[in-house]
């Protein structure tokens, strides 16, 4: 008994970070099935989807397109199918505003459609939740991981960005998984 109470007190704070991080998934997901399709992500959600069916970059614009690439992913399985970038107006000029205004925009219902975006930016949450809860464990304890972890589960800007098909968490992940 004496063993098992010893495995029990050194495991709890993985317990509850484990939960910390299921409230956040759930709060995210919750909002990213009611929140309605913000201005940039039609384009975020066309350039990626461009460039994984088409191998062109030309819809690429000022972000990297990996993040993208994984939010369109999804959508790959929709039906009815998304058109081919290739054929839409906007696609021979490079013009992404034109091209997903005639790519997603359209695409009826959308709700589903943006959800599926949405799941990669929210996994890429979770494992930035992992990662801040690693790195306060490491350097100060459980119980600055556990802090630092429940400070980043209920921030209102992190819960809004990681809700969304943009490429906003997608670099805050990327910095602090490099600099950890």
């Amino acid at each position: 008994h004496t063993r098992a109470r010893a495995a029990m007190k050194r495991s709890w704070p993985r317990w509850a970070a484990v939960l910390l991080i299921l409230l956040f998934l759930i709060q995210v997901a919750q909002a990213a099935r009611y929140t309605s399709i913000t201005l940039d992500e039609p384009l975020h959600i066309t350039s990626g989807y461009a460039s994984l069916v088409t191998g062109d970059y030309r819809l690429v614009e000022e972000h990297p397109p990996l993040l993208k690439m994984l939010q369109a992913a999804p959508l790959l399985l929709a039906r009815p199918r998304l058109p081919d970038p290739r054929s839409v107006p906007g696609w021979a000029e490079g013009n992404l505003i034109q091209a997903a205004q005639h790519v997603v925009v359209p695409y009826r219902p959308i709700e589903p459609l943006v959800f599926a975006a949405r799941v990669p930016t929210m996994l890429l949450g979770v494992l930035l939740a992992a990662l801040l809860y690693r790195w306060a464990m490491d350097g100060f304890g459980a119980w600055a991981g556990l802090l630092a972890l429940a400070l980043y589960s209920f921030d209102p800007n992190i819960l809004a960005h990681a809700g969304v098909a943009a490429t906003d968490l997608g670099a805050a992940a990327a910095l602090f998984g490099a600099m950890y």
